[in-house]
């Protein structure tokens, strides 16, 4: 008797939110980016992040702007003939913003975008009322890039932009704020 090797996990229930005005709006402006090795279990626990950013594990980021681009599969064609390719996984990513430019974040977003690898980051939704209620947990091989703008014009903001990417076959996770980190 041959094994089939597919893992086909039923799908489950999927959730309706039956009120418009309930559904989440984008808008992210402040990240937690935990230095290799570490991470955390429950990203919704000020208590473990905490304990992260006080042993320098951890670092928050204020007053920037992210966003979560959508996915790109990364496919690989079919060794047998007839079959569709097969998904290997997504590259993931999306851009980042910080007008915060002073002395010690040039030197700051220079080692953010060395080209280091991160294992996790944590990006805040400020929400309809700019109040952060909901947060979005990033795990991966997460590699920052960007630099310092610094426009010719003096009616535009100093500012460092970037990206992150990384590789993932599963979504960022949705976790309630922790309190007190944003």
């Amino acid at each position: 008797m041959a094994i089939d090797y597919c893992d086909q996990d039923p799908l489950g229930e999927a959730d309706v939110i039956a009120c418009p005005k309930n559904d989440l709006v984008g808008g992210f402006s402040a990240l937690v980016i935990l230095e290799d090795g570490h991470t955390v279990e429950d990203p919704s626990s000020a208590s473990e992040i905490n304990a992260n950013i006080n042993t320098g594990h951890a670092h928050v980021v204020k007053r920037c702007s992210l966003a979560v681009d959508a996915a790109t599969p990364v496919e690989q064609e079919s060794l047998v003939p007839c079959e569709t390719p097969s998904l290997l996984t997504y590259d993931r990513g999306g851009p980042y913003i910080n007008p915060n430019v002073t002395p010690n974040n040039v030197s700051f977003h220079d080692r953010l975008f060395d080209g280091r690898v991160f294992p996790a980051m944590i990006i805040a939704n400020c929400g309809r009322d700019g109040v952060i209620e909901k947060v979005l947990f990033i795990q991966g091989r997460i590699k920052l890039k960007g630099s310092l703008i610094a426009p010719k014009n003096n009616n535009e903001f100093m500012r460092f932009e970037g990206s992150y990417a990384y590789k993932s076959s599963k979504n960022p996770t949705l976790h309630d704020a922790p309190q007190g980190i944003f």
